[in-house]
């Protein structure tokens, strides 16, 4: 009987459950909930998502890239056995800075004096597995530790990865840990503790079945004795922690497919995403000659798990071996409804920095394509009409809709709403946003708005006042 039959089973017998919770109870103890078990309920959240099929490949060569958001607001970047952005010396392990947007974006390599490693062979130089800025920090998770490619330790760098101080300590348990980055700086972090994951075996080559996790305070990230790991939720749903990484329990499963996973926070729909992978090459040990990528997110930093989507031929019709997906926190969109997919590959594929845009389809949402429909597209008509755009809210009996002269009048009188019959609309009353006391004369005054802000759907319609934002929905 496997470790997920087990847990299932204990489920299945209440009356045990009780009475062992009342045992515990009675010694001082408190119960731990089992496991989490693959496969997931449906996100209620994100219903879907469309990576676009443009990309961009950026840099010389290189692969992994783990980034984090920097209070510079450049974000910071790793690329393992390559020459990165600059077409240099080869590195096992190169510190690039990325400034920019997404859609325009460079990279500038950063030679610190202690920072970058000579490349050598795969298995046996450490490389980057995790990077993270807290508090104007850098903090990077080096994996690689032996010649079989196992444990882990910490660097860090306070000005910027130009200098780099690494842990006399490291974990031997940890064969790819990677950080939860949360905006910003991680400002967008829900408490005081950096939260920290790892496939759960000590090499970074092997495909694992389950996930860990750990966390340490903000302030004590350089001290192994602060550091805690997950030990399981209470019967309250409440995560427990311990010092003891013996005694650590697993934070997700995903049997054959827990490989180069990362992390982050998606502030504008307020949930934790998990991105995990596997890929049919010699190197991936342990590998089922899938090729996978699932997309999880939670509430939580520890669950309860959910699944966005899952992808079984990833990179499979474009003859590519993609790897390491993540995605780089400063494109995130403000409303968390797009982000940009960071991914390597190899052998097959560029091996570089590439990004694709990424849409999600929110629970609730309208059909997708009624947001690329223009009602204001084919005909001249909403030039010389006042009465367009409309926002007509299906089944309702009410039009409202920005009152001027024509489509390219810049100042807007009113938003007249309007009762429809056969014969002719009828005005019930007019609206206007407004700041202060209203008077006849604040009324009919009107109102500049920005042209280039309107934007125009079905059941949905925006305008940006000067200075005043009004949103009607």
């Amino acid at each position: 009987m496997n470790k997920n039959q087990r847990y299932k089973n204990s489920y299945t017998q209440p009356h045990i459950l009780l009475l062992a919770a009342i045992l515990l109870s009675k010694l001082g103890l408190s119960q731990i909930q089992g496991p989490p078990v693959y496969p997931y309920d449906p996100s209620p959240v994100i219903k879907d998502f469309t990576i676009n099929p443009n990309r961009k490949s950026a840099s010389k060569e290189g692969d992994n890239w783990p980034i984090t958001w920097a209070d510079d607001d450049a974000q910071y970047t790793v690329y393992c056995d390559g020459e990165g952005f600059s077409a240099g010396e080869d590195y096992s392990n190169g510190i690039t800075k990325i400034t920019g947007s997404a859609t325009n974006f460079s990279g500038q390599d950063i030679e610190p004096s202690n920072g970058n490693l000579i490349m050598g062979n795969s298995k046996t130089e450490r490389k980057a597995s995790g990077m993270l800025m807290a508090n104007g920090t850098l903090y990077m998770w080096l994996r690689n530790l032996t010649t079989e490619g196992t444990g882990a330790l910490l660097a860090w760098s306070s000005d910027h990865g130009k200098e780099w101080i690494y842990s006399s300590w490291n974990f031997p348990e940890l064969g790819y840990p990677f950080w939860l980055n949360a905006g910003k700086n991680n400002e967008a972090a829900r408490d005081e503790y950096l939260y920290f994951y790892s496939v759960d075996n000590q090499s970074a080559y092997t495909i694992s079945d389950d996930i860990i996790m750990g966390r340490v305070h903000k302030n004590m990230a350089t001290q192994k004795s602060s550091y805690e790991f997950f030990a399981g939720l209470d019967l309250s749903g409440n995560p427990t922690w311990t010092t003891d990484i013996t005694q650590r329990k697993i934070v997700f499963n995903n049997p054959g497919r827990c490989f180069r996973p990362s992390m982050v926070y998606n502030p504008g729909i307020a949930r934790y995403m998990l991105l995990t992978q596997t890929l049919d090459t010699p190197w991936a040990e342990n590998n089922q000659k899938e090729v996978y990528l699932g997309i999880f997110d939670a509430p939580e930093p520890w669950g309860p798990w959910t699944t966005v989507k899952e992808i079984t031929n990833w990179g499979v019709p474009e003859e590519e071996d993609r790897f390491q997906p993540q995605v780089p926190p400063k494109w995130i969109s403000a409303d968390g409804r797009e982000f940009y997919l960071l991914y390597s590959c190899h052998p097959r594929g560029p091996y570089k920095f590439n990004i694709q845009k990424v849409t999600l389809t929110l629970a609730g949402d309208t059909t997708p394509g009624l947001n690329y429909i223009d009602p204001t597209i084919g005909n001249v008509a909403p030039l010389l009409n006042p009465n367009r755009p409309v926002v007509h809210l299906p089944n309702q009996m009410v039009r409202v809709f920005p009152n001027r002269k024509d489509h390219l009048d810049a100042e807007i009188t009113d938003f007249p709403c309007l009762a429809l019959n056969v014969i002719t609309p009828q005005l019930i009353f007019s609206i206007k946003p407004s700041t202060g006391e209203v008077t006849d004369t604040i009324f009919n005054r009107r109102l500049n708005y920005d042209l280039n802000h309107e934007i125009t759907r079905p059941r949905f319609f925006l305008l940006l006042y000067i200075p005043l934002v009004y949103h009607h929905r």
